[in-house]
């Protein structure tokens, strides 16, 4: 088991601020699971058009987000060296929205890999706010190398 600080996570992942959605990795065992952390500020832009006077995280963000914490599991739980592969978000299923985002909320992500096999990745990603889940998917990747 190993932590990640947001050093190490701009290492392994091409993302940089202010699409970068992982601020930290609590838990992370290569090819099981992975828990990380992101912390909602009002500060981020993308508050000020979604929704004024009600402000929410979008959807497509907290998928984002769980996509950035499945895509870190999936590069160090392969033999290359994860800076030299990037992953790619291939299909979403049965993605659920069950409890609001806001600013100051804390979203702590728990992903578990499922399926490596053919270059095929399937993992199982949640989301929850104060032991509320926020959102649940199965997510599905392959791997490319990376041209940064």
């Amino acid at each position: 088991m190993e932590q990640l600080s947001i050093d190490k996570i701009m290492e392994i992942l091409p993302n940089k601020n202010p699409t970068l959605f992982v601020d930290r990795v609590d838990q992370l065992t290569p090819g099981e699971s992975i828990d990380a952390v992101k912390n909602v500020t009002a500060n981020e832009n993308y508050f000020q058009g979604h929704f004024p006077g009600f402000p929410l995280m979008p959807g497509v963000l907290i998928v984002e987000t769980l996509s950035q914490v499945a895509s870190i599991l999936i590069l160090k739980s392969i033999d290359e060296d994860p800076q030299k592969k990037e992953t790619k978000l291939d299909k979403t299923k049965n993605v659920k929205f069950r409890h609001m985002v806001r600013p100051g909320d804390t979203l702590k992500v728990h992903v578990d890999l499922k399926e490596a096999a053919n270059g095929r990745y399937v993992v199982a990603a949640d989301g929850e706010v104060d032991g509320n889940k926020a959102c649940s998917a199965t997510l599905e990747f392959s791997l490319a190398d990376r041209l940064d």
